[in-house]
């Protein structure tokens, strides 16, 4: 417990000595009372001088000033004059009853001048008031003192005391014919409180719940005469946090919203989150917002994290509470492309990424789709996070890829690899048998025959090597895969074909299976102008399955047929490669 602390009641007889010296009485006749008055031999003990007690609000930069205590007497008019010293820029000025043996009336109730006229004997308290534009105000209290046959009492204004520390109330009293006695009584209405008489004008006052307590003084004189002044005890207590017992629970990775209740005998004018303590491998607590008692975090690792939440009121006073927050383990954020665009038989690297609460294990890259006819081999390294695929014809393919951390979670991602045709003449030709072997053929708008160097297949035209037309190699065809045991496909491109017709063939060099062949041209790049067959074959037969007339960027492709409209499959003899 503290020191107690000291406030002094005074009564009148002997006067607050901080209110001012001598008070000249000026009534409705304008005539002063001069020599010495009562006023003039009050003295208060210990020098104390009352104010109006804590300024809850801003603090204002100016001081509303009142005069010391003025003398009067019942029934007579007596003049108050306040003022403001300062930086204050008028707003309003307000007079208001504060205290006295009866309610007195301002007369007027605005203005920095008002007049009272006191019904009995006693210490009338007027309160006034400076507000300025912005709404801030200062106060003070002016005493009139009508001095007459009562004892006369005064108190002081609000005191302010922590809970449970005590105040020692002091109390004096005056009466013209002889001692006054005192009396204490702790009103009902203010709280949990003690007040305990500790001499003839003293008394011990202790709060043990915040709140406004009222204690009243009772001064009786040797006739029998009372008059009562009031003690105002303001008992302050910080805020008071309901501080939870267990743990915040939230997954990793994600924003967590913690909200605290708090309650304060006056109000919360500051409210602090601060990072106390975190897992051993993360670096810090991720605040995303706090706004009063309430905060969003992000536990991005699992385990215990510790918050300290500090709410101090306009009394100065603070209460803390340490939050924990537990991070539970999720499955790893995957990140993938979600589409990447190349080029047939172009090796194409791919990344994916991934951040985990603990640590990534075992990567597994997959080829689940691809279009009908191709042949691709899954991407690699299939177990790393970077991966190269090569699709080995023009369409879409759906690559997967899967990571798993620690605690056993998995996540998956998805990219689509679009293998788009940028040659002006493109040949695709796949079959459905393994362990065969079909050639493609594609004819130059020269060739009368096939198998010579107007005929684009496996024996010439590997890698290139042809010289067709006359731009140089952006229209010379090209063999990019000649498949000998199996499905295909085999390509054939040609950049920028020059203008004419050419032919697309199929030979069975080995075996037997249904082909299909796609033919790009036109300008479109993911799908093609025409999709023809599957179309059986047998061992040695030539397939002759279209014409290509080329003009400019234009393409026109008429299928090849018999006299019977089925498609035009020659057999080995006679020998059907002899003509076009």
């Amino acid at each position: 417990m503290l020191p107690a602390m000291r406030l002094a009641c005074v009564v009148l007889g002997v006067l607050v000595g901080a209110c001012g010296a001598r008070s000249v009485l000026v009534t409705d006749d304008g005539n002063e009372d001069g020599g010495v008055s009562p006023v003039d031999m009050l003295v208060t003990p210990d020098g104390f001088s009352p104010d109006l007690g804590p300024d809850m609000g801003p603090v204002p930069e100016f001081e509303a000033v009142c005069p010391p205590p003025i003398e009067s007497r019942p029934g007579v008019r007596t003049t108050i004059n306040a003022s403001v010293e300062g930086d204050f820029r008028p707003g309003s000025m307000r007079w208001s009853f504060f205290g006295g043996p009866e309610a007195v009336s301002p007369m007027p109730p605005t203005g920095p001048s008002t007049a009272i006229l006191p019904p009995i004997t006693g210490i009338y308290e007027m309160q006034f008031t400076a507000t300025d534009v912005d709404g801030i105000s200062d106060s003070c209290i002016a005493r009139v003192v009508a001095t007459g046959s009562l004892p006369l009492l005064v108190c002081p204004d609000v005191e302010t005391v922590p809970v449970g520390e005590s105040i020692e109330l002091l109390a004096s009293a005056f009466d013209e014919e002889g001692p006054v006695s005192l009396e204490w009584n702790l009103l009902p209405g203010g709280g949990m409180g003690t007040l305990e008489p500790t001499g003839p004008q003293t008394a011990m006052f202790t709060g043990f719940v915040a709140g406004e307590y009222r204690i009243e003084v009772i001064g009786t004189d040797t006739d029998g005469n009372t008059t009562r002044c009031m003690h105002v005890i303001r008992v302050i207590a910080p805020p008071v946090i309901n501080c939870p017992g267990t743990p915040f629970m939230g997954p990793t990775r994600q924003p967590l919203d913690i909200s605290l209740m708090v309650t304060d005998d006056t109000r919360v004018v500051t409210h602090d989150w601060l990072g106390v303590s975190w897992p051993p491998d993360d670096t810090g607590v991720e605040i995303v917002t706090s706004s009063g008692p309430n905060l969003t975090m992000i536990p991005n690792k699992r385990g215990e994290y510790v918050l300290r939440y500090t709410a101090t009121d306009t009394d100065g006073l603070s209460s803390s509470c340490d939050v924990r927050v537990i991070g539970t383990p999720t499955p790893p954020t995957l990140t993938c492309p979600t589409e990447v665009t190349t080029r047939p038989l172009t090796p194409t690297a791919i990344m994916a990424t991934a951040v985990d609460d603990g640590t990534l294990s075992n990567w597994r890259w997959n080829l689940t789709g691809q279009p009908m006819g191709s042949a691709a081999t899954q991407p690699s390294p299939r177990n790393n996070p970077s991966t190269t695929f090569t699709p080995d014809i023009a369409g879409t393919y759906q690559l997967t890829v899967s990571v798993r951390d620690d605690d056993g979670n998995t996540a998956m991602c998805t990219t689509t690899v679009l293998a788009v045709n940028d040659q002006g003449l493109r040949i695709e030709m796949f079959w459905d048998s393994n362990g065969t072997d079909m050639d493609t053929h594609l004819l130059s708008p020269r060739a009368t025959s096939w198998t010579n160097p107007e005929d684009c297949y496996y024996a010439n035209c590997r890698g290139g090597g042809l010289n067709w037309g006359p731009g140089g190699a952006i229209d010379d065809p090209t063999l990019d895969i000649d498949d000998t045991d199996g499905f295909g496909p085999e390509n054939i491109n040609i950049d920028e074909p020059e203008d004419g017709t050419f032919r697309v063939g199929v030979h069975a060099f080995r075996g037997r299976g249904r082909v299909t062949v796609r033919i790009y041209c036109g300008g479109d790049r993911m799908n093609p102008a025409r999709t023809i067959g599957p179309v059986p074959l047998d061992s040695r037969e030539l397939w002759k399955v279209a014409d290509v007339e080329i003009d400019g960027i234009d393409c026109t492709i008429t299928e090849l047929t018999n006299a019977a409209g089925q498609p035009l499959v020659l057999p080995e003899s006679p020998d059907p490669f002899n003509n076009r």
